[in-house]
């Protein structure tokens, strides 16, 4: 039987405290610490490649329900992914970090179908062991904002309840994989979704703003939504500002605040081994 201990080494996780404060580092060994730690299951791909990109042009991402395929990525881009993040929490790091690209193809165990946080973690787990990654997490207080309901009690036209609930691991594989029940489609400066929950609206709109986005809407569960704007403020688009779509829109509303932000100092990184 593994001890507790040895889930914790193999996990590979170090928690330092300053002042008080913890900081999470994610390395490959563990500093003996006093007090209680809970330290969650460390998750792996059952299969996983990870090779330098020959492909030109942009990258490609794709998620299925038990896998990924990111084709001509940065590992900046895969740790955004990975810790779900945005390019300005991501400090530190070598030179090649925003340029050097690469394939990653991965599946979890056959006949699992993994929730979309356990993909991520997943990933993080493949990044440290492929890339000899060593993370740490830092907060500090900074500039956010807050979404919140713009009247009480009242959403936008383009915002309705949805049952079905596409980011949890008890739907089905084959209803998740339904573009017509399980819809998420990220353009430019729109965004359309069926039977997702507010937080992936959330991602969506964070790299626009640049700053991060809490919700504090209070509405849970999933949802349809259409949001359409105008990213670049363009004098030949009709559509709104993001600000006024999420109001016009979706019933929503940024409000600027202080808060916590996390982010990812770079250590240590160095370029995987083709396999």
């Amino acid at each position: 039987m593994v001890s507790r201990t040895d889930r914790i080494r193999q996990l590979g996780f170090r928690l330092l405290i300053f002042a008080g404060t913890a900081v999470a580092i994610f390395g490959l060994r563990l500093q003996a610490q006093t007090g209680r730690l809970d330290v969650p299951k460390r998750l792996v791909f059952e299969v996983a490649s990870v090779k330098p990109s020959r492909s030109a042009g942009g990258g490609s991402f794709h998620r299925a329900p038990n896998g990924i395929t990111y084709l001509n990525v940065t590992l900046q881009r895969l740790l955004l992914f990975a810790f779900r993040l945005q390019d300005f929490q991501i400090v530190g790091g070598p030179n090649w970090l925003t340029t050097d690209t690469f394939d990653v193809i991965a599946k979890a165990t056959e006949g699992t179908t993994p929730s979309g946080g356990d993909i991520n973690r997943m990933l993080q787990s493949l990044l440290i062991d492929r890339f000899n990654l060593v993370v740490r997490l830092e907060t500090k207080p900074s500039t956010i904002y807050a979404l919140t309901i713009l009247k009480p009690g009242m959403l936008g036209r383009n915002l309705h309840p949805n049952s079905l609930d596409c980011d949890s691991p008890d739907t089905p594989p084959a209803v998740r994989r339904d573009r017509k029940q399980c819809e998420m489609e990220n353009g430019y400066s729109a965004i359309d979704a069926r039977g997702w929950p507010l937080s992936s609206l959330i991602q969506n709109i964070v790299g626009t703003v640049g700053r991060p986005v809490v919700d504090r809407t209070g509405l849970r569960g999933a949802f349809d939504f259409s949001l359409h704007y105008n990213r670049d403020q363009s004098a030949n688009s009709s559509d709104p500002s993001l600000r006024d779509a999420l109001e016009q829109q979706l019933g929503l509303k940024l409000v600027p605040t202080t808060g916590p932000v996390e982010f990812l100092m770079v250590d240590k990184a160095t370029r995987p081994t083709p396999n």
